[in-house]
């Protein structure tokens, strides 16, 4: 299925209004949009959505969700197919599901325009090794900005690519797991909890 639609569609509505909209088989195209692929992975562990871009010899992501809003989004949309264009990426994110691989770094991504502080704080996250932690202060002193520990904080909160840019290793400074994707007790702070636990898992039958 081949969608038509500006990523700011994406963005400032809930993702589960266009879902829905595509399930009642409403017009979702955009006059002038760019081709846009969306793509879903079922998984025991959290159900992903990817939306993104087929360029050139691959493909680019503008963004992931998982944990509740994934789930609130496959449900509006009633199931959808995957798509051949977001395939390589959708097969990289279940071999991490999976266990069976540590690196994403990979896959292709655009963030959209951020400011130079919102760049350098996911390009830090994005550096975390995989079955590693560090605390807010610790990232906000690695994306050069040791004082802006909130508004890396912050950063993280709104993070459009989790998994990608694993926010999910950005804990607090007490060593609690802290909120997920803006969550601090429910579903996906829990999914946090379930990520750092299979990472600790692969790397100790690994080493």
């Amino acid at each position: 299925m081949r969608l038509h639609m500006v990523a700011e569609q994406w963005e400032t509505g809930r993702p589960e209004l266009f879902f829905r909209r595509l399930a009642d088989g409403q017009d979702i195209t955009e006059g002038g949009g760019l081709a846009h692929h969306i793509s879903i992975i079922r998984h025991q562990l959290t159900d992903v959505v990817l939306y993104g871009e087929g360029r050139g010899g691959g493909a680019v992501i503008f963004r992931v969700l998982v944990g509740g809003s994934a789930r609130r989004a496959i449900e509006a949309s009633g199931g959808i197919a995957p798509e051949p264009e977001l395939a390589s990426i959708s097969h990289l994110l279940r071999d991490y599901l999976d266990g069976r691989i540590t690196d994403l770094a990979s896959i292709s991504i655009d963030p959209g325009a951020v400011s130079p502080f919102r760049s350098a704080v996911l390009n830090a996250a994005r550096r975390i090794p995989y079955g590693a932690v560090c605390s807010y202060a610790e990232l906000a002193r690695s994306a050069g900005f040791p004082k802006a520990v909130r508004a890396a904080a912050s950063v993280m909160r709104n993070n459009r690519l989790p998994l990608v840019i694993p926010c999910h290793r950005v804990i607090r400074s007490d060593g609690s797991a802290g909120a997920f994707c803006g969550d601090r007790e429910g579903e996906d702070a829990a999914l946090k909890k379930t990520l750092l636990r299979l990472e600790a898992s692969v790397l100790k039958k690994r080493f």
